[in-house]
Parts: structure tokens; sequence; C-alpha cells
């Protein structure tokens, strides 16, 4: 499950896409933190490291600034996924930020 925690806008918007992991590697779940650079809506997409998409999540409009969510390791459909290295992806407005982490059983 990709969950957001309330969006926090930072009164300074930044300007580029950010992403990054609280730790890595992980058990359990990932504590990301995204710096959205607009208000429009941005997806996050969690890959394996052949490129097949695990898990993905929109963040809808209005969210400019810094927003931390989580990923528990799992699938789309629920599933634990395997012990490994996964990317993730941060989306918006034509731009692209990604982070790699390594998540262990």
């Amino acid at each position: 499950n990709v969950s957001i925690d309330n969006p926090r806008p930072d009164p300074l918007t930044p300007s580029r896409l950010g992403l990054r992991a609280d730790r890595t590697p992980f058990r359990g779940s990932v504590l990301l933190t995204s710096s959205l650079a607009t208000d429009e809506p941005a997806r996050i997409v969690v890959y394996d490291l052949r490129g097949r998409l695990v898990r993905s999540r929109t963040i809808e409009s209005g969210s400019a600034g810094d927003v931390i969510w989580s990923w528990n390791g799992r699938d789309a459909r629920g599933r634990i996924v395997a012990a490994g290295r996964y990317v993730i992806e941060l989306r918006q407005a034509g731009r692209r930020s990604t982070v790699s982490v390594v998540l262990v059983r």
C-alpha cells in the first residue's frame, strides 16, 4: 500500500522535482519525501529491476511542496513482493526524479 500523509506545502515551492528515501535497505516499509515542483498532479511509480510495474499512485493537484508517503513492499494487488532492489519514480509535469531502494525480508 502506498499511503500519502497530510501534504505539507512548503512556503517556498521547490523549483525542481525531488525524491528521497529515509533509509535503504529497509524492512517493512520505507518513508519517502517528494518535493513537488508545481500544483499539478504527480505520479509515484514503483518498478522492479526488470522494469516491471509493481505499484503506482497519483498525488492529486494542489500539493506543491513536500509530500511524505510510504511504500510497504506490496504490489498493486496487495501481495508481498520479493526482497531486492526497486526503483521508485516520481513524475510531474514532464519531469522525473528517481530513487533506488533495497527491500530486505
